[in-house]
């Protein structure tokens, strides 16, 4: 059995504490795709807390143009810097798999750095290109070709309207939460029953409703409602 290193037990590590929502769907998934999950998911966390740690836009380009630097790097066959995210990512060959799914992914966030969300249809848009295209590259890591992928784009876009507004964009709070639910319930029904392989990827978007309708929810509940996806297999 494969033994977990250190760069991968310091990403589970990070998504638990930072983002218990995928963390608790990836723990269904067998080794060694959960690994890979974790790995996608810590990356994907270092690239969303920059925009809210630097104190202007040009020291976020910086750090953003680092991990386009070290990703590349990886993608060439390099020794990966030391970072446990990068390591990760290089161990796991994520960035083989899902490098352009990743980069949208780094785009999407660099944009943050930018100004606020002036319309519901700019927000849509960057929750597709950013949550849409972590979507996209966890399918392809774990379950490819297992389910449509334009359905689970529509259910991470869903996904991160309901969980995000709030933060993001709180003058459009309500009408994306709204839009979300809608988008959600389209989702739900193209994507029909999830494989046992896709499950793990997609079974947090269960949860779009309850931020939706009530706002971050306990951790009991969704525990429960993800289990219940996972074993029926349906959001």
């Amino acid at each position: 059995m494969p033994v977990e290193s250190a760069s991968i037990a310091q990403c589970k590590a990070l998504v638990r504490a930072r983002d218990e929502d995928r963390w608790l769907s990836a723990c269904y998934a067998p080794q060694p795709v959960r690994w890979r999950l974790f790995a996608l998911y810590a990356l994907s966390l270092e690239l969303e807390r920059i925009p809210e740690v630097v104190s202007e836009p040009l020291l976020g380009d910086i750090r953003f143009q680092w991990w386009r630097d070290s990703l590349a790097e990886i993608a060439k066959g390099a020794r990966p810097r030391a970072h446990p995210a990068v390591e990760a990512a290089a161990e796991m060959g994520i960035v083989a798999a899902a490098g352009a799914e990743i980069d949208a992914a780094l785009d999407a966030y660099a944009r943050l750095l930018d100004q606020p969300f002036a319309s519901l249809e700019g927000f849509s848009a960057w929750c597709r290109r950013a949550e849409g295209s972590l979507a996209r590259a966890a399918l392809r890591i774990s379950a490819p070709g297992a389910c449509d992928a334009a359905a689970a784009e529509k259910a991470a876009t869903a996904f991160a309207m309901a969980r995000r507004a709030r933060r993001l964009a709180p003058q459009l709070a309500a009408e994306a939460r709204a839009e979300a639910q809608r988008l959600h319930s389209e989702a739900a029904i193209a994507l029909g029953r999830l494989s046992a392989e896709a499950a793990p990827a997609l079974a947090h978007f269960a949860l779009t409703p309850l931020y939706a309708v009530h706002g971050p929810s306990s951790r009991a509940r969704k525990r429960i409602r993800i289990f219940v996806a996972i074993a029926r297999g349906r959001l």
